[in-house]
């Protein structure tokens, strides 16, 4: 996490934050989702950054 920048950090953080705030208010809830979720979430923020 140190070598990405600050902002990229805090919008990963949230996305995690929101992601499991979620995820204990749904009872039935689908792990390989959640991963799919995630690892779209970071490459989007990936992009975003070269861009």
């Amino acid at each position: 996490m140190d070598k990405l920048p600050h902002h990229l950090q805090a919008t990963v953080l949230q996305l995690l934050f929101d992601l499991l705030s979620a995820v204990y208010k749904i009872k039935k809830f689908n792990l390989s989702l959640f991963f799919l979720h995630l690892k779209n979430a970071i490459i989007g923020a990936l992009y975003s950054e070269k861009v």
